[in-house]
């Protein structure tokens, strides 16, 4: 006679566990448009939402620089000049290529989203590499479909440096 393992369900367990199922895959669909990327939502056509992003970077001095190819020089904790590449820690096409124009896949939101937790993560894990950025910022362009642009300012979390600099 087969061991009864933990997945074996009695009758009755099966079908609280389909309901159960069913209850949480209704409310994933019903909450879809709370999500910004409309996860577990249907939509038959994606949003013609293109997106052109402009990095700068927030120096320890509270400076604004613009970072052009998505790299700039900085600093390390011993002095040594180090080159930084923003694609090194994000390698997504549609949010690491800057000053060009890139369609924003799951839409408006989701692509400043996304854009904002990655610039939080390049921020969180420039450590010692660059003693000198304390912040990063998206200007972003969003155009939908043939219409006007609308803009955005996306800052990161900043960072402190400690005074022994």
């Amino acid at each position: 006679m087969p061991r009864a393992t933990p997945l074996d369900l009695s009758p009755r367990a099966r079908v609280v566990f389909a309901v159960v199922f069913v209850a949480v895959q209704a409310i994933l669909i019903a909450t879809a448009t709370l999500r910004p990327e409309h996860a577990f939502g249907f939509r038959m056509f994606s949003e013609s939402t293109t997106v052109r992003i402009h990095l700068s970077r927030r120096t320890l001095d509270g400076t604004e620089v613009s970072v052009d190819g998505g790299g700039w020089w900085s600093r390390d904790r011993r002095g040594a000049v180090r080159h930084i590449a923003y694609r090194d820690y994000v390698d997504v096409p549609e949010l690491s290529y800057f000053d060009s124009r890139v369609h924003a896949s799951y839409g408006a939101a989701a692509e400043l989203a996304r854009l904002q937790s990655a610039l939080d993560y390049v921020v969180a894990q420039l450590g010692d590499d660059d003693r000198d950025t304390v912040g990063l910022i998206a200007d972003v362009e969003l155009r939908r479909g043939s219409g006007t642009p609308g803009r955005a300012r996306l800052l990161s979390r900043l960072r402190s440096l400690d005074a022994a600099h």
